[in-house]
């Protein structure tokens, strides 16, 4: 049937309902169904009461604007039904107040706007058919989300794309064909044409370089390019706490300094026409030298200078060991190790700065037994005695002669015999100086010899009471070699040897008492068979048989 009531050519229609409570003559407000009145052109508006319309003017009026009033008194439960029409055109044109839109906005062309689009948190601008591009915020952050399978891309045009903090400081600037990292506006990464640039300082817990492939080195290049004044290529520094220190330096000579140690596992090594170092890890422990010698070889101005060799030996200005040869040598490969000194001219030199003092200390089982010191112009030698080599007239070691024993002096020379030696080469495993090779010349052939002596007597233990031929007292036998050598005291302090009952005083002269002991001279002045002058009664030791020795100046020479 046809619509009875106003029907606009183009128009919106909303619905009301209200369930009348009775006595009601005007409706407004928020209604059962369909939310508050409201309408822009009362012309526009049917009203029905139980399903009958009314007439417009007649039974209501809508001069009240949201109203319909000028109704009968509605009775309770009256069903009230309000419908509204308003107008709307097909718009072209500009919109200069809100535009609510409560379904899908469907445009096809291109829309300009000329103020701002606001969105809520959580809605998202979606571009694409998948939604595969999203912009939006969530109440906390923003996010421009790339949901799709493809890159997002940010294209800028000349100079590029700047990414920029809340005060439009940059951060990040791109150019034709570079990418800049910035802190206050200052660049501190940038990307070149053959690689990145970074300004200042590098703080990474790691660090790989991998060579570009086909290349054979991997190089790390750190210069100042308009510096003319030498500079350190590389520091490496610790941290502890607050205090920053220098732990490795490189310089721009090359040259590397260390505050601990340098450790490696494999070779570390610098070679030019031969070795010249080589450190590494070579049967579990460090080398110098070459592999095969395990030698350190010390040069200065491409010179060798000296040698530390697989023995322990450390040699200078020497490339093998022996005292022949010239040159300094600490030889402590054994219990018995020596230091020597073999020049063509002084051997030592012994100089005491500012003040008088010690020059040279010596030592026993950690005791102090003597000394050499300086006064002035004088040099005294301090704790000791002068002594000398010498044997029995047989060549034997009697053990029964003890030390403080009168030795006399015999007519028969010491004689040092060496028997012939066979030259020595080379071999597997030696130790071979530079210019040698195995099978080459390691020590001459000796033919036997003599040493020469000029000096040294052989000696007894003295027999004649106030021996004139007194040549000192027994100290000990030398077990430093195969000869039966023994030493002998002769003038300086030492101790002596008095019989059982024989007493001394301090002071006293002695002289052989014939059995090798001393005893005290019938006077006081020094005469040729005088041996030695008391200078305390204490006695120092008691042999077995009652003799025992007493403190005294020697002087038996």
């Amino acid at each position: 049937m046809p619509y009875i009531g106003k029907t606009p050519s183009q128009a919106t229609r909303q619905r009301y309902y209200l369930t009348a409570s009775g006595g009601e003559t005007s409706v407004s407000g928020t209604m059962t169904v369909g939310g508050t009145l409201t309408f822009n052109d009362g012309e526009f508006v049917d009203v029905s009461v139980n399903g009958v319309a009314l007439v417009a003017g007649t039974d209501y009026n809508t001069n009240t604007a949201n109203t319909i009033a000028g109704l009968s008194a509605l009775s309770a439960n009256d069903q009230v039904e309000i419908v509204v029409y308003d107008t709307f055109s097909v718009f072209s044109g500009d919109i200069d107040s809100n535009l609510s839109v409560g379904g899908n906005l469907s445009v096809t062309g291109t829309s300009t706007l000329t103020g701002n689009v606001s969105l809520p948190d959580n809605a998202k601008a979606i571009f694409g058919a998948g939604s595969d591009l999203q912009i939006y915020h969530d109440g906390n952050n923003s996010y421009v989300e790339d949901a799709g399978t493809g890159y997002l891309v940010l294209k800028g045009s000349d100079p590029g794309i700047a990414l920029q903090n809340s005060s439009a400081a940059n951060l990040l600037l791109t150019g034709t064909n570079d990418v800049s990292l910035l802190f206050s506006g200052n660049a501190k990464l940038a990307t070149t044409n053959t690689g990145v640039d970074i300004t200042g300082t590098a703080v990474t817990d790691g660090l790989t370089s991998e060579c570009a492939a086909g290349d054979s080195n991997l190089a790390l290049t750190a210069y100042h390019p308009t510096s003319t004044s030498a500079r350190n290529i590389a520091k490496f520094q610790s941290n502890v706490g607050s205090t920053q220190a220098d732990v490795v330096t490189i310089g721009c000579d090359g040259g590397i300094e260390a505050v601990g140690e340098i450790t490696t596992t494999n070779s570390l090594s610098q070679n030019s026409n031969s070795i010249r170092t080589a450190i590494g890890n070579d049967g579990g422990s460090a080398t110098f030298g070459t592999s095969t010698n395990h030698q350190v070889k010390f040069f200065t101005n491409n010179n060798h200078v000296a040698t530390l060799d697989t023995s322990g030996r450390f040699l200078v200005r020497k490339s093998s060991s022996g005292l022949a040869t010239s040159g300094l040598e600490a030889n402590f490969t054994a219990d018995n190790g020596f230091l020597g000194v073999t020049s063509t001219g002084s051997t030592a030199h012994f100089n005491r700065q500012f003040s008088d003092g010690t020059l040279i200390t010596f030592r026993h089982d950690n005791s102090s037994e003597g000394s050499i010191s300086v006064s002035g112009t004088t040099v005294s030698y301090n704790g000791g005695h002068l002594s000398r080599w010498s044997r029995l007239a047989d060549d034997s070691k009697d053990t029964s002669i003890v030390k403080g024993t009168v030795m006399t002096n015999l007519d028969k020379m010491v004689v040092w015999h060496h028997e012939a030696k066979e030259a020595t080469l080379y071999g597997d495993g030696d130790e071979i100086p530079e210019g040698k090779k195995v099978g080459d010349e390691k020590t001459p052939a000796v033919e036997a010899y003599d040493e020469d002596n000029e000096q040294l007597n052989c000696m007894a233990v003295s027999s004649v009471e106030g021996d004139i031929n007194v040549a000192g007292v027994f100290v000990n036998w030398d077990e430093d070699d195969d000869y039966n050598d023994m030493n002998v005291a002769m003038t300086g302090d030492m101790v002596i040897r008095i019989a059982k009952n024989t007493t001394v005083a301090r002071g006293d002269l002695l002289m052989s008492a014939g059995d090798g002991t001393a005893k005290p001279q019938d006077d006081d002045i020094v005469r040729s068979k005088t041996i030695a002058k008391v200078t305390s009664t204490v006695k120092s030791h008691t042999y077995d048989d009652g003799t025992y020795l007493v403190p005294c100046v020697l002087m038996a020479c």
